[in-house]
């Protein structure tokens, strides 16, 4: 028997009447390529426990797509860049195994509201403008996380508590990391050497 352990660069790229992808239960997908559905018309989608990377682009741009599901038991590693930029994801659950988030990962998804972040969290990345101009309200970064990279949350408008762990190993907030939010306390951790120019500029 045949079995697909990645879905290969642009592989569903641009096919614009696609609305609906279904993988089995068995799936071992490991790898969801650049641009593999993008642009399409999907509404929803359920990532694979098996899937350890999401490539660049791999849904951007899919302006109908409010559902993503990641499973609790998810071996997700790597979200690469803009992976899900200008989708209408509405919540996002970030599996204990993932460790990357990429530069403008969720970028202006203006529906994203809810971020829930597995205890025993394994993520040392956030990279630049990975969740900027979203709707999230509050953020628990998690003690692993080293980087949070220039813009990561900038124009997050309703964003109001950002929860940094006293035993937080976080070394560098890039510049303008936190910009137009509405946060109303932060805690510094004594790990932290940076913080860049404007991070917490209004």
């Amino acid at each position: 028997m045949l079995i697909i352990k990645n879905i290969k660069n642009s592989c569903f790229n641009s096919c614009k009447k696609l609305t609906k992808v279904n993988f089995g239960r068995e799936s071992q997908i490991e790898t969801i390529g650049n641009y593999a559905f993008s642009p399409t018309l999907i509404k929803s989608i359920t990532i694979p426990s098996s899937v350890t990377v999401i490539c660049s682009y791999a849904f951007s741009k899919c302006l109908q797509l409010e559902k993503v599901e990641i499973l609790h038991d998810s071996h997700l590693k790597t979200i690469e860049k803009c992976a899900f930029e200008y989708t209408q994801i509405q919540s996002l659950l970030i599996p204990s195994s993932l460790i990357s988030i990429g530069d403008g990962a969720f970028n202006e998804c203006k529906k994203l509201e809810h971020i829930e972040i597995q205890p025993n969290s394994k993520l040392e990345t956030i990279g630049d403008s990975a969740f900027s101009s979203t709707l999230i309200k509050s953020i628990k970064i998690p003690s692993s996380v080293t980087l949070i990279g220039e813009s990561a949350f900038k124009k997050c408008s309703n964003l109001e508590q950002v929860e940094i762990l006293h035993d937080s190993h976080l070394k560098t907030i890039e510049k303008y990391a936190f910009q137009y939010t509405k946060i109303q306390s932060i805690l510094i951790p004594p790990s932290l050497i940076s913080i860049g120019y404007g991070a917490f500029k209004e």
